[in-house]
């Protein structure tokens, strides 16, 4: 080889070739290559292994970089806030999370090779496997949740996303478990909780609905539909327009669409007119809440029919009591403007009928009011004065047939009343002890002395004006001294002001207790009532 060639910057392959060539020369041969061209050849060599080098430092440098970006991926992968498994198509365990394997409680050696499905609670197993399979044929990442066991026995609540992949023409799933026990258990609390809700709103004795922006019924309680006249399944999902035609022109509506406009609460008695004609006086209350309106409403129909006639009763007991005023008949006029006082007591009961049945609408001190009341005041102090007073001085008198007939039966009323006033207070003691089923007695013994009074205190009213026409004006100013020393010893003005105190605050809707209600006066024994009248 007389000639070797150089090239000006030669290529690996090509210094390499120049390096066989020489390499392959006889000791002879080699006397004759040029000393240039070995350094022409050693200078191409250094230059080689320089860039060698440079290119081992880079590739030294890449792989440090690698090996961090694989520690760095180590660690994210083991010490993710979930557990990740790789399962093969069968569903064996390839690979796991260090928080996988602590979130079961089993090392990463005991995991590898296991079933996943061996993890999975029994009731869960068909669930696990039509889950891989709609993963595989489908190819989309799906969610699951099933129960899992640790392997100290417990059991967690798991979230599974899965995604099936291929490696090297493999079915691969890759598999994230999620530890929501406290998020189950917080929905489990909330359900329970809406139930209870529901359950308290369903007993309510007040309609209760909930109306959307759009004014459809989203909700309404058993009381709705007895109120309302239309059930929960004719309101859900239907306009409150569509379910009571014609309600724009009503009073309610125009409250309510301040409400749910303005965003401000309400509260309301209207008379509400119903699409068949029938008309009811309610109580509204109407609340803006993020689902629209919630609309509180309850019947006091009664109320306001109690109230008209107790409006009717103002009027006639103040007319009569100017005329006893004019015409010096002071004893009947005092008696009369009595029967207003108790007719007041009469429109309470009749009023709060309906919660006494329910047995929560009227509290213990309001019941032992009323017992007090008609013990001490109607009894022992307003018919022992007509009694003992009134009709044993018309007792003498030459009274019309009619007017004896008429005192008869005041007198035979008065022993019927106090025989229903002993039957309520005995019931009432019974209550107290704890006897539920007293309740029904106090309510028969409060309906018959509501029915007894309202006919018998008209019939006092047309018979003690009259009556006054047997007397003198002498012996009528004796009955007044006489009621006067009656009145002193039994507190007349305690029982107006508890009954002032019961009709605020039946007014403001609360009937369960009443509150700042003088003391029940000292009475008799319930084994020993007052005498009998007079007559």
């Amino acid at each position: 080889m007389n000639n070797i060639d150089s090239p000006a910057a030669p290529g690996l392959g090509d210094l390499r070739s120049q390096v066989e060539k020489i390499v392959a020369l006889r000791p002879e041969e080699l006397q004759n290559v040029p000393p240039a061209e070995f350094r022409n050849l050693l200078s191409n060599m250094l230059v080689q292994v320089l860039d060698i080098e440079a290119q081992l430092e880079k590739l030294r440098k890449t792989q440090a970089e690698l090996e961090e970006a694989s520690k760095q991926f180590t660690q994210l992968y083991d010490f993710a806030p979930v557990g990740y498994f790789n399962l093969d198509s069968e569903g064996v365990i390839l690979h796991a999370n260090i928080t996988g394997c602590d979130m079961l409680g089993v090392s990463r050696s005991k995991l590898v090779n296991m079933p996943f499905l061996g993890l999975v609670e029994p009731q869960y197993h068909e669930k696990f496997r039509s889950y891989l399979r709609d993963i595989a044929q489908t190819g989309y990442r799906l969610s699951t949740e099933v129960e899992m066991c640790c392997h100290d026995g417990s059991i967690f609540h798991a979230q599974l996303q899965t995604v099936a992949l291929y490696e090297r023409s493999n079915l691969v799933y890759r598999v994230s478990v999620a530890d929501i026990t406290e998020r189950k258990r917080t929905e489990q609390a909330l359900a329970q909780s809406e139930k209870r809700l529901r359950t308290t709103l369903d007993s309510m004795l007040e309609g209760c609905i909930i109306l959307d922006f759009n004014w459809r019924y989203v909700y309404a309680n058993d009381a709705a539909s007895r109120l309302g006249h239309r059930t929960r399944q004719e309101r859900l999902g239907r306009t409150l327009m569509e379910v009571f035609p014609g309600i724009e022109a009503q009073d309610t509506f125009a409250h309510l669409k301040r409400c749910m406009e303005e965003r401000v609460p309400d509260y309301y008695e209207t008379e509400f007119t119903f699409p068949e004609g029938e008309k009811g006086w309610f109580e509204v209350r109407a609340e803006p809440v993020p689902e629209g309106m919630l609309v509180l409403y309850e019947e006091i129909t009664q109320r306001k029919q109690a109230e008209q006639r107790l409006q009717r009763g103002v009027e006639r007991f103040e007319h009569i009591y100017r005329v006893a005023q004019t015409t010096k008949m002071q004893p009947a006029g005092l008696l009369t403007i009595e029967h207003k006082l108790i007719e007041r007591v009469m429109a309470l009961l009749v009023q709060e009928r309906e919660r006494m049945e329910q047995k929560d609408g009227l509290a213990r001190e309001f019941i032992e009011y009323i017992v007090d009341f008609f013990l001490t005041y109607t009894d022992k102090t307003h018919q022992s004065k007509e009694g003992q007073i009134l009709l044993k001085g018309l007792t003498g008198k030459k009274l019309s047939p009619e007017h004896r007939e008429i005192m008869a039966e005041i007198g035979q009323e008065h022993d019927r009343a106090r025989i229903l006033v002993t039957d309520l207070a005995r019931a009432s003691e019974r209550w107290k002890s704890g006897d539920e089923d007293a309740l029904k007695d106090i309510i028969v013994a409060v309906d018959e002395l509501v029915k007894l009074y309202q006919g018998h205190i008209e019939k006092e009213d047309r018979f003690f004006v009259p009556s006054m026409e047997y007397l003198s004006g002498q012996e009528q100013d004796d009955m007044l001294l006489e009621f006067w020393e009656f009145d002193r010893q039994l507190i007349h003005e305690k029982y107006a002001r508890g009954v002032e105190a019961l009709e605020k605050q039946m007014k403001a809707g609360d009937g369960s207790s009443a509150p700042d209600m003088p003391a029940p006066a000292e009475r008799s024994p319930l084994i020993n009532p007052p005498p009998a009248d007079i007559m």
